[in-house]
């Protein structure tokens, strides 16, 4: 996303409108294929106390719209700290705030026990990207180095070139004023010569 002068918003509805029409397609492709009812929304199926309706939105409730616009938000804050900084950032904030929704979100507000595994997976995959934030910074800091000393390469080089040319400038000024002499003596000499000859005409 850095790499194109467009807005944020612009580029993010360009990505947003591919992916719908890739969803509208497949929700039909995906009804018309699987043999369970369930997976075609144009087929009624049970949503609860053998009540048996059809629709895209059948079962809907606020807590399945709230999760949806959790996602949206998601999406964009995680494309706008992409656009703005980058995506080691991104990774980093999201692996914050799933530390934040097991930590805090199911062992303090819902009081739940303390699964090992679960605990030491989350930890595994904020450590995991703790790494690699550093290893890129790391390799961006072996790589500033050498940027500095080719430039000063490559400055020496120009410099040199420079002098050379410098150099070379009072050596071209001193041949050309030669060949102006040259030029000059020219003149002189067939002059000389022709008054000699007509001397010798009138002895």
């Amino acid at each position: 996303m850095k790499a194109h002068g467009a807005p944020f918003y612009t580029q993010k509805v360009h990505l947003e409108v591919g992916g719908l029409i890739t969803a509208v397609v497949m929700l039909f492709v995906v009804g018309a294929v699987s043999p369970q009812d369930a997976d075609a929304f144009w087929k009624e199926r049970d949503v609860g106390s053998g009540v048996m309706e059809s629709g895209v939105l059948v079962g809907w409730g606020p807590k399945t719209f709230a999760a949806l616009t959790a996602t949206l938000l998601q999406s964009w804050l995680g494309g706008l700290v992409s656009k703005r900084l980058s995506t080691v950032v991104r990774s980093v904030c999201q692996c914050m705030s799933l530390l934040i929704i097991y930590f805090f979100g199911d062992l303090v507000l819902k009081r739940l026990s303390f699964d090992w595994v679960v605990g030491a997976a989350a930890l595994v995959v904020a450590l995991s990207v703790q790494v690699f934030t550093l290893a890129g910074q790391r390799e961006s800091a072996a790589a500033t180095p050498n940027n500095d000393n080719n430039n000063r390469e490559s400055a020496a080089a120009t410099s040199q070139q420079e002098s050379g040319s410098l150099q070379q400038q009072p050596q071209q000024q001193q041949l050309q004023q030669q060949q102006q002499q040259q030029k000059q003596q020219q003149p002189l000499g067939s002059m000389c010569t022709m008054q000699s000859s007509h001397t010798q005409n009138r002895v």
